[in-house]
């Protein structure tokens, strides 16, 4: 059996450094106490819970398992707990979105029931005209592949009508405006087709079509939006959006000529359900998608629910905005709100809120040119430090300038905010070690750590370091930090001693490695191991004091929520919904494994004897080994 953490060398010093940690956890914390989990990766934003004893069994059968509620909405957020409360954000349709989207589904739907039963209608008159008539020609063959074409064309619109209303996800991603756009004018212009081809080859209607068509198709290429990274899509993807618009009424034109004299200028039943239909369908769903429903925007919420039971207390919609661009692994509501005291602070990257925990708005704020300039979505989240709430808020693709500020706790007013020039293209929260008698809030920007006098945003130290696109969040033991992140091949896992730094020193680079570093999940120091899981299953175990690899074991899943550790155990979530407990110590021992189903973003949170999971559905709450208090 593996030597317990505590019991090797230096285990006095390292007891001290997590007292001393505590200390400094509950003095930044308000009212916190050592059995809350108040802000992004608990007290500190060490993700370890000392006062917690590790549940044995995860599974949504489990006796362990106490309570077990849906939260509406979608959201990436962890779960924050205080004084015997729970709270989460999340992201959901506003009143007047579910309103919009309710009549234009229902018009969606009747239309798309309309143009099948045209669609029928027609096949039944066609072969019922067919029946007894000479050997086809080459122009009643003509008029056949006409109405296979026009057939096939408007069952594929009608489909892809449907998707885009009840699960537009499956065809664009959510927040990216540019995309959604080419869609759904691309599938509009070819529904515009279905329509006019609805008539007869040789109707003057579909001269119209011929002139309608093109003049549609240059309209919306006029007001075709950026893409997602910032850039006016390729002519390429221009001529691809409106070719079916192009190519119909070329087609449309041809036939009419071929037809003219032979044209029969009746309309037939099943035309006048099919072309309006068509039309009214692709207007709908294209104004809808980007115009009507970004308007409404998304409803940003913050919940409460009591900790034993799980009762939701309240669900208040803090302000409603569009939907801002988004990498897939985001969500709206992915930053993890925070508590001081008696307040509740959530950040949403379009706007914040500071809240009583009896769910009344004390305060607000908005950041009007977010939503322009985001790429990937809003991640950091935000932290309470003495009667201040801070924010870290890079730029993406040096877009706009980034900031750092404090916000007072009681106001809401700016105590002091700065915007290094350098940030830009991180996403990390970050966090304050305590060193001497200075409060150094610790970031990871691109290429680079760097620590700000928490108390009045001065610049304290910057170091080099081969990172880009940092997302996961550090973690730190005494005067020692421990950083691990990055993308596109660059990227480290290291540690540094800041000590000196209060007296204007550097921090000293103590070890490094780029073995399985993790672009997403932040790793865990405890029980005398440092811990690092990355995307692809890759778990790695180093000796925090000499950066020695102790063990690497793969797993089965993905991991994108951070580590959390107590009672002895590291706690592990899978995005495919995996739970695994392991042994937090120098020998890799798989202690448990569950699997809730659905997919898991959030950090766990663990407070007063118990830990919370939160799925992409549901929110989970299990009871430890050891009765809670």
């Amino acid at each position: 059996m593996p030597t317990p953490a505590l019991d090797r060398p230096h285990a006095a010093l390292r007891r001290a450094s997590i007292a001393v940690v505590l200390l400094i956890g509950l003095a930044s914390s308000g009212l916190a106490t050592t059995q809350d989990w108040p802000q992004f990766r608990g007290l500190g934003g060490r993700a370890v819970a000392p006062d917690v004893h590790m549940p044995s069994d995860f599974g949504p059968q489990s006796a362990q398992l106490a309570w077990r509620v849906p939260v509406r909405g979608s959201g990436a957020s962890s779960p924050v707990v205080s004084d015997g409360r729970v709270y989460l954000t999340s992201a959901y349709q506003g009143e007047e979105r579910s309103k919009i989207n309710g009549w234009t589904t229902g018009i969606m739907f009747a239309c798309a029931a309309l143009a099948l039963l045209g669609l029928a209608a027609g096949l039944l008159r066609r072969r019922a005209a067919d029946h007894g008539e000479p050997p086809p020609t080459w122009l009643s063959l003509l008029r056949r592949l006409d109405g296979l074409a026009v057939s096939l064309t408007a069952l594929g619109c009608i489909l892809l009508f449907i998707v885009a209303t009840v699960a537009p996800e499956r065809l664009w991603t959510p927040g990216l405006p540019g995309d959604a756009w080419l869609v759904t004018g691309t599938v509009g212009l070819a529904g515009g087709v279905a329509a006019f081809g609805a008539f007869r080859p040789g109707s003057v209607a579909r001269l119209i079509g011929v002139a309608v068509l093109p003049l549609a198709a240059l309209l919306v290429l006029r007001d075709l939006p950026l893409n997602k990274h910032r850039e006016v899509f390729k002519l390429t993807y221009r001529i691809a959006l409106c070719a079916p618009a192009i190519a119909g009424a070329a087609w449309f034109l041809m036939l009419y000529f071929v037809h003219r004299k032979r044209s029969m200028m009746e309309v037939a039943r099943s035309t006048l359900l099919i072309a309006p239909a068509m039309a009214v369908m692709a207007t709908v769903q294209f104004a809808n998608t980007n115009y009507l429903s970004p308007r409404a925007g998304l409803a940003r919420s913050l919940m409460c629910l009591d900790l034993v039971s799980g009762e939701l207390l309240w669900d208040l919609p803090l302000f409603v905005a569009a939907e801002e661009r988004l990498h897939r692994q985001n969500s709206f509501a992915t930053p993890t709100p925070c508590v001081a005291g008696d307040r509740v602070f959530a950040y949403f990257g379009p706007g914040y809120a500071c809240v009583s925990t009896e769910g009344e708005v004390l305060w607000e704020g908005r950041d009007e040119t977010y939503i322009e300039n985001s790429r990937y979505g809003c991640v950091t989240s935000p932290i309470p430090f003495e009667d201040t709430f801070i924010i870290n808020q890079e730029n993406e693709q040096e877009l706009r300038a980034s900031y750092i500020m404090a916000l007072d706790q009681a106001s809401g007013e700016l105590r002091w905010r700065v915007e290094p020039k350098y940030a830009h293209d991180s996403y990390m929260t970050p966090s304050i070690v305590k060193v001497g008698d200075s409060a150094q809030l610790v970031t990871v920007s691109m290429a680079l750590a760097a620590a700000f006098d928490a108390r009045s945003g001065d610049l304290l130290w910057k170091l080099d370091l081969p990172t880009w696109q940092h997302a996961p969040s550090i973690t730190y033991e005494g005067d020692r930090v421990f950083i691990s992140g990055g993308a596109h091949v660059k990227w480290v896992t290291a540690a540094l001693s800041l000590r000196g730094t209060d007296r204007g020193g550097q921090p000293k680079l103590l070890w490094k490695t780029t073995k399985s570093v993790p672009p997403s999940s932040s790793p865990v120091l405890y029980g005398g191991v440092y811990v690092t899981a990355t995307d692809l299953g890759i778990l790695c175990c180093f000796e925090p004091e000499t950066g020695e690899l102790l063990w690497r074991e793969r797993i089965d899943g993905s991991v994108l929520a951070s580590l959390t550790g107590c009672d002895g155990k590291i706690l592990i979530c899978t995005a495919e919904g995996g739970v695994l407990v392991i042994e937090a110590g120098p020998q890799y021992r798989l202690l448990s494994r569950a699997d809730l189903g659905e997919m898991i973003r959030a950090t766990p949170a663990m407070a007063d004897g118990r830990v919370l999971v939160r799925t992409e559905t549901q929110l989970y709450c299990y009871l430890g080994d050891a009765p809670p208090r």
